[in-house]
């Protein structure tokens, strides 16, 4: 098994990521979903660590020796301090701050968000590089190698559209929904003086 079987989960936190922009259901709804995403993406980082952690002691491979595995385990913790500061600060679930602190905190999520969908990029992007070493496709260009090459640029795409609709022009907020008026009582003129 190879590093980049236990990254692969962490798409459910880069939709997560997107929640806000592509969903037209209302804030509180998008809000829950969007933590509902990230618990996901967080059990399946566990599940992922567990594996490559068992699977490195099965095989005799040092833990945490190479530069994906480095990356991974910074994700991971900013990843883990992001879920507790937006728990912390946005979520009902807990005794949340004001909406001021709320604007003040957000542009800094945000930012932290897409560091994470970068950082995990990278850190399945050198997860497949690793792949390479452990099974020698970096000699020739081999049917295993492609697929790896194919999988690196659906990772870099993935990523490059998260991010570009993350900040993106697209409306943040569903807006508000206004009653429709199927009838309305216009005053007649009728009765006024000419």
């Amino acid at each position: 098994s190879s590093g980049i079987n236990a990254e692969w989960p962490l798409r459910p936190g880069g939709h997560a990521v997107i929640t806000f922009r592509i969903l037209p259901l209302s804030h509180r709804v998008k809000k829950y979903i969007h933590a509902s995403l990230n618990l996901v993406a967080l059990v399946f980082i566990i599940i992922g660590l567990v594996a490559v952690f068992e699977n490195h002691n099965e095989q005799g491979i040092e833990p945490l020796w190479s530069v994906h595995s480095w990356i991974g385990i910074v994700t991971f913790a900013i990843f883990v301090i992001q879920a507790l500061s937006g728990l912390s600060v946005f979520q009902d679930l807990v005794e949340g701050a004001s909406n001021e602190v709320r604007g003040q905190y957000k542009p800094y999520h945000v930012a932290a968000g897409t560091l994470i969908v970068s950082l995990v990029t990278v850190t399945i992007l050198t997860g497949i590089t690793e792949k390479y070493l452990f099974i020698g496709s970096m000699k020739s260009f081999s049917p295993h190698a492609m697929v790896l090459n194919f999988l690196g640029l659906v990772v870099v795409f993935w990523a490059a559209t998260v991010i570009f609709i993350l900040h993106s022009g697209v409306e943040k907020r569903s807006p508000e929904v206004k009653p429709v008026v199927l009838f309305s009582r216009v005053p007649s003129h009728d009765n006024e003086a000419d």
